[in-house]
């Protein structure tokens, strides 16, 4: 379903919001990570909150039980405010379950991270300038975060190497050098 074809059921833009998520973007997604990973695993996982009551009941809601001036899900936190320490309670900032890539590059998987960044392949496509990349890595190791390029650099690197062989890639090269009557070289995956 596209998100130009999504009914309007709510008169309210946070309902309406909040449906499109719940149907469409975000949720889905999570669920189905969620499913695969728990699944790998061989755990079986439950989201409570999911609850089709739960669910219908929270979309019956007017929108000052779910946003109060800036705290949000302020019914949930009201229901819970007796059991949960004041700290988590008050809580604005969502953390996720994010990946601790910052802490893995400096640590578990800085050889091989760096390893991939100095080696020859990496710059063969001349997309990534290895140098560049390499002095990223450094100061990253020195303290700055620098996680999330990296990891966009490793995507790319990847990505080049998984549909762009250097094989391929070298014998295209090849090729174009030794033809006269081209004039444009054709790199074909």
């Amino acid at each position: 379903m596209a998100l130009d074809n999504l009914p309007k059921i709510f008169s309210s833009y946070l309902n309406q919001e909040l449906y499109r998520t719940f149907i469409l973007s975000n949720l889905p997604m999570l669920l189905d990570n969620e499913d695969r990973i728990s699944m790998a695993f061989s755990l079986e996982a439950r989201v409570p909150l999911l609850d089709d009551r739960l669910v219908e009941f929270c979309f019956g809601l007017d929108y000052h039980f779910k946003v109060r001036g800036f705290t949000t899900k302020y019914i949930l936190r009201e229901a819970f405010k007796d059991v949960l320490p004041e700290k988590i309670y008050k809580r604005k900032d969502k953390k996720g379950f994010p990946t601790p890539l910052e802490h893995w590059f400096r640590n578990e998987l800085k050889d091989e991270i760096g390893a991939i960044f100095s080696s020859k392949e990496f710059s063969l496509h001349n997309i990534l300038d290895g140098e560049k990349v390499q002095k990223i890595f450094l100061k990253h190791l020195q303290g700055k975060d620098y996680s999330r390029i990296l990891w966009r650099a490793l995507v790319i690197y990847f990505w080049l190497r998984e549909y762009f062989p250097v094989s391929d890639l070298n014998s295209s090269r090849a090729k174009a050098s030794t033809s006269d009557n081209e004039s444009t070289l054709r790199v074909t995956p």
